[in-house]
This record gives C-alpha cells, structure tokens and sequence, in this order.
C-alpha cells in the first residue's frame, strides 16, 4: 500500500502482522523544533502510523480504519538517533479498537501513546454515486452568463441570487447525505 504522507516524513514500517507492528524513523535535520529537540508532531505521528498499521491487517475485506483519538506522553528529548515505534492491539470490537506505541531510542523510552481507532465499512460506490446525484446542482452555477452586460447590477444580482439559493440546495444535499451516511454506520454498529 502507498502511503505519502508517511514517504514524506520519512518513516518505515518494518513489521506488520494482526495486531502488532514496527516503525522506524531517522532523525534528520527537519524534524527538529526550534529549540533543537525532535517535533513533538514527529514522535506523534510515528505512534499514530504504528497503531494504524498494526490494525489495519486485522480489518475484514471492505473496512477501513480512521484515528478517533490518540492521547500521548513524551518522557524524555529526542536530540539524535533512530526512533524506532512498537504498537499493539489492546481491545477490539467490532466498530471500535484500542491501541498502545511506546516510541524508543535505543533502549529508551521516550513517548508512548493510546490511541481509539473507528473501523468502518467502506461503501466508496455509495459515495460516489451519491456525489454525482448532488453534483449537477453545483455545476449549474458554473453556466451562469454574467458576461451579456457587466454593467447591469440587475443581472449580476439575479445570478448572484439563483447562485446562493443552488449553493444552499446543494448545502442542504449534502447535509442529508452525511446525515443518511451517520445513519446506516449507527445501524451497522448496533446491529
């Protein structure tokens, strides 16, 4: 699986099986604070991946995980050398995962984290298709012709008007899909 973000701030995932993994990450000039100490933000993330992808071979074909919330002490600066983060599952139902990384240098530990971890059925066709039902609405703003007189405030303002009455329709689209959205995932976890 390509994962940039993680590309991007240069870790690695060194070992992943259900419910355990590995990450590791060289410190390098960028990840440092002002104050010359490692980013509390790199530590974090370092722990927020690790927990991720020592869940995610757990999930059944069709889900996906997203972090709920992740709660983390830092125990000591990191000025140098290689992190290295071991996660593993602690509980895990069916809609909802508990987490713990301890995040190392060398032998020491400098931060670890408890992270909550929603799991989800993907339905991305249903997504889609219901995009594209409430997508038309906002394209139409688009073919609006402000150009026959620019200096007709009549005509600026009666397109600017239906522009705002297809805005809040395509609002209130939109809301309703989310709500329908929340609505089934409350049927899957209580079922």
């Amino acid at each position: 699986m390509k994962l940039p973000f993680v590309d991007h701030v240069g870790m690695s995932i060194e070992e992943q099986r259900d419910g355990l993994s590995r990450c590791t990450l060289s410190v390098e000039d960028h990840h440092f604070n002002s104050a010359g100490i490692v980013h509390g933000g790199v530590l974090f993330t370092l722990a927020d991946t690790a927990m991720g992808a020592a869940l995610y071979p757990t999930l059944g074909p069709g889900e996906g995980c997203a972090t709920i919330e992740i709660k983390i002490n830092f125990f000591k600066p990191v000025i140098a050398g290689a992190l290295v983060c071991a996660a593993e599952i602690v509980s895990k139902s069916k809609t909802l995962a508990n987490l713990e990384a301890c995040v190392y240098v060398g032998e020491v530990l400098v931060a670890k984290a408890n992270g909550t971890f929603a799991i989800f059925r993907r339905n991305v066709g249903d997504h889609y298709r219901n995009v594209a039902k409430i997508r038309p609405v906002a394209d139409r703003r688009l073919d609006t012709d402000l150009s026959s007189n620019p200096h007709d405030d009549e005509g600026v303002d009666a397109a600017v008007s239906k522009s705002n009455v297809e805005r809040r329709a395509f609002k209130r689209g939109h809301r309703d899909l989310v709500e329908d959205h929340f609505a089934r995932q409350r049927i899957e976890f209580w079922s």
